[in-house]
């Protein structure tokens, strides 16, 4: 019983992780982020170069922290708490 609650837990946690990274993806149309006053970090192109030097994934890990699902929401939130 405890192995079948195991799986459906890691399922679920997988299908989160899964429809967060969408919702992410599906934000890389926004660039300019009105709270922090700055363009955000666009996705890198992917070529053999950047791929095996490493400059892809610094690329890409920026452009997807920016871009993260409720990051506007979050620092919405950041202003408000520091504003009252």
């Amino acid at each position: 019983m405890k192995r079948i609650v195991n799986i459906i837990f890691s399922c679920l946690f997988t299908a989160l992780l899964i429809c967060v990274f969408s919702f992410t993806l599906s934000n890389m149309k926004i660039d300019y982020s009105f709270f922090e006053n700055r363009k955000l970090a666009a996705m890198p192109e992917a070529d053999s170069d950047g791929l095996s030097d490493g400059s892809f994934f610094d690329g890409a890990e920026d452009a997807i922290v920016d871009h993260a699902y409720l990051r506007d929401s979050a620092l919405a939130a950041g202003v408000r708490l520091k504003l009252d």
